[in-house]
């Protein structure tokens, strides 16, 4: 079942805002469009403007974990299919978490609907295995990350320190002449 809810967009004189997907206002804008692939184009002011995504998140421009939750959302790929990067967000953790219940919701009204068997520890399970590894995903992602930062630091302090370093160079090429010249 692919998902057609995308978040609504209401506008009037003063503002314009979303109801979200999990039916939530959004703050309110000066100007704001429709969604398109995932993204949306707004103006906190009247002299910025934004691009946000489906999770709410307000950028610059498209993001790369924007255009995988939009994916996602539209279930064009599976949760085993997101880059684990994007898992070191955890505003796109909880995005996912609250589309896999609302997936979950959907199956299930449409099983009962159909006079089908609908069961809770069923659901439960594989809500629970699919948290899990979300969480698990979440913490290799956030230690991995954090490694980069460490690496990035480390190298930045150590070209830091290199140029710190006082140039003796030319102090060296003066003392090396003067040497030079006393064997001539």
């Amino acid at each position: 079942m692919k998902n057609s809810e995308m978040p609504i967009l209401y506008n009037n004189q003063k503002s314009s805002f979303y109801i979200d997907i999990d039916g939530t206002e959004s703050q309110h804008f000066w100007y704001a469009c429709g969604y398109y692939k995932g993204f949306a184009d707004v103006c906190p002011t009247f002299k910025t403007t934004k691009c946000r995504d489906l999770l709410g998140r307000l950028t610059d421009n498209e993001t790369r974990s924007g255009k995988i939750f939009y994916k996602f959302f539209i279930e064009e790929i599976s949760l085993k299919d997101i880059d684990l990067i994007c898992f070191a967000d955890e505003i796109f953790c909880e995005g996912v978490k609250k589309e896999l219940i609302r997936r979950q919701q959907a199956r299930a009204k449409e099983l009962f609907q159909k006079g089908q068997k609908v069961s809770k520890s069923k659901v439960k399970r594989e809500i629970e295995h699919d948290f899990s590894y979300i969480e698990h995903k979440h913490k290799k992602a956030s230690t991995l990350l954090t490694r980069k930062i460490k690496t990035r630091k480390t190298i930045n302090n150590e070209k830091k320190e290199t140029k710190k370093q006082p140039d003796y160079s030319q102090q060296y090429n003066e003392t090396k002449d003067y040497l030079d010249s006393l064997i001539k």
